[in-house]
């Protein structure tokens, strides 16, 4: 997909909007355009024996010399007018019925197949973010994520994909409305169309650069919105301490209020031709009913003007939905440009690679060669060269400054992110080389890692600890095994649900100490023979980490565990002990 940009127009985000869609979808837009095309046949056959009809009721012998009615006429076995009033009625009805139906039908086709779209691309742009490698997320920024997913893809729908089904339902049946009108009367369908055409020119003219602004600014209101919610509801703890509330309030405030003002203000532009449009088209309307008596002596004026005032009714609407059609897209171009940078280059679904979850099993030792990594391709170094062996059922620690990169490379051994340059290996098997996604995918399936800060989902203590396993499918045994080893299971059994206990949003019901041993219960539950602790026993106090520490050591001499920590105490039970310093590790015997 090539580089996007403002300037991109239009029709080519549409074309690239239709290549990331399914075959289904293309078959369900080409239905669409089929049902247009039925209900342009019903508009042009209501107009057409709109004026005939007219005729036979004000004045029955001034239509036999209209071929339309001497054919229907002579269809019938009619030979005198007046009897031409009741099949022409009943035509007239029909007609009009159908006409309404194929609406009723296209309207209805339409917003479903809008739906739809909408669901496709936010469940493939989800599918697609969290599908991402790691160092995407890093480089990325969540607000403009969550932003597009949540909220910004129901916009592009309703700016978007509603205007453009109802853009081509209006030029199709617009031009076959004018096109009978013509017929009718040329002079007075010419002077309409040109009026309707001037009228609306202008407004796009003078209004393409202000909605084009609008749209711009409104992203960018609305993800500064969904920021501020992220920020101080998730830090809520911090903002009361702190008493922050009126500095967010403020800041939410002033982008809200502008975001809607600008919102409303882009809606009031769609509008505004046809609340001009409408009163003057009632006014030429009686205009050239005079021209017709008083000018031109027409004695067929009441059916003429029957005829385009109903035409005017139908094609009003739709005129305006051409106007809509070309501005309301604009109004969202910034959120579509946004989407599609997101589907742009789709990477694998990881996790369809085999049908049972398999694992590498460590055998024999990690290795890294050589290994270095630099966040951007031309920046610094963060680590230089780095070469050490990790075995089977060692305890390692790493130990080193805030910043020096510790959690960085235990991300490169877990296979988060991949060495600007080097190996890693796993039981010789360099992990980034030949079939790199079946290879980290084997290897992520057979480590666990316990963070700082554990990512808790708002459900039990219990899917909590068998996190990612669907809820009838837990193993309950394992999982009270699980926290009688994290010493979870007596602040578990003073809860009256016990493991049903719900834990609240990010596990906001619970002490940062409870929180990490529930991921330190995950890493058990996983039963992982190689388990990665980044601080993962900071806010436990001494004797509760003693107890999980030996926890761990009796997990087996073929479990391998990596220990980042600043506390001495942990590194007890370690074998080995790296300081990472300048992007070098340097093994420490000093410490014990």
């Amino acid at each position: 997909m090539k580089q996007l940009s403002q300037s991109t127009n239009i029709i080519s985000l549409l074309r690239l909007t239709w290549l990331t869609l399914s075959k289904k979808r293309h078959y369900q837009i080409k239905l669409l355009f089929f049902i247009i095309f039925l209900n342009s046949i019903a508009e042009i056959i209501c107009i057409t024996l709109l004026f005939p009809y007219l005729g036979v009721i004000i004045n029955p012998e001034s239509l036999s010399t209209n071929n339309l009615v001497n054919s229907i006429g002579k269809i019938l076995g009619v030979n005198q007018p007046e009897e031409l009033i009741l099949p022409l009625t009943i035509f007239f009805l029909i007609a009009t019925i159908i006409s309404g139906f194929v609406r009723y039908l296209f309207n209805f086709y339409a917003l479903r197949v809008s739906s739809n779209i909408g669901s496709d691309l936010s469940i493939n742009a989800y599918k697609t973010s969290i599908n991402r490698p790691y160092k995407y997320h890093l480089s990325k920024n969540s607000n403009i994520l969550i932003t597009t997913i949540t909220k910004d893809i129901s916009e592009i729908v309703y700016f978007i994909f509603n205007p453009s089904f109802h853009l081509i339902s209006a030029i199709i049946i617009s031009v076959s409305i004018v096109s009978t009108l013509l017929i009718i009367n040329f002079a007075i369908t010419l002077t309409t169309f040109i009026f309707l055409l001037v009228i609306y020119f202008l407004f796009l003219k003078f209004s393409a650069k202000t909605i084009r602004n609008i749209s711009k600014r409104n992203v960018l209101f609305s993800q500064n919105i969904t920021k501020l919610v992220q920020e101080s509801l998730g830090g809520i703890r911090d903002v009361i301490l702190s008493n922050n509330q009126k500095y967010y309030i403020n800041q939410f405030q002033n982008n809200d209020r502008i975001y809607r003002r600008e919102e409303s203000f882009g809606n009031f532009l769609n509008l505004a031709p046809r609340l001009i449009i409408e009163p003057i088209a009632i006014a030429l309307v009686a205009s050239f009913g005079f021209f017709l008596v008083k000018v031109e002596n027409n004695q067929n004026v009441i059916p003429i003007l029957g005829a385009f005032s109903f035409s005017a009714l139908r094609l009003l609407p739709f005129a305006q939905r051409l106007y809509e059609g070309i501005t309301l897209p604009k109004l969202a171009k910034s959120r579509l440009i946004n989407l599609l940078e997101i589907l742009k280059n789709p990477p694998k679904e990881k996790r369809s690679i085999f049908k049972k979850k398999q694992k590498l099993v460590l055998k024999n030792n990690i290795q890294l060669k050589n290994v270095s990594y630099g966040y951007l391709s031309e920046g610094p170094l963060i680590l230089k060269n780095l070469n050490f062996t990790i075995n089977l059922g060692e305890k390692i620690g790493i130990i080193g400054k805030t910043g020096s990169g510790k959690s960085t490379l235990i991300d490169l051994i877990m296979g988060l992110i991949e060495p600007t340059s080097g190996n890693i290996l796993i039981d010789k098997k360099d992990l980034f080389k030949g079939e790199i996604d079946k290879n980290v995918e084997l290897w992520q399936n057979s480590i666990m890692h316990v963070p700082q800060n554990i990512f808790l989902s708002d459900a039990t203590i219990a899917e909590n600890i068998a996190f990612g396993v669907h809820r009838k499918d837990i193993d309950l045994n394992r999982v009270y095994d699980a926290a009688e080893k994290s010493q979870l299971i007596e602040f578990v059994e003073k809860k009256a649900k016990g493991f049903e206990t719900e834990v609240g949003e990010k596990g906001i019901r619970l002490s940062g100490g409870q929180r990490q041993r529930i991921g330190i219960a995950r890493a058990l539950y996983k039963k992982s023979r190689i388990i990665f602790l980044d601080e993962a026993t900071s806010a436990l106090d001494r004797k509760t980490e003693e107890l999980v520490m030996g926890s761990f050591k009796n997990l087996g001499s073929e479990v391998t565990i990596i220990i980042i920590t600043h506390r001495v105490n942990t590194l007890l039970n370690c074998e080995k002990v790296f300081e990472l310093k300048d992007g070098k590790l340097e093994l420490r015997k000093d410490l014990f």
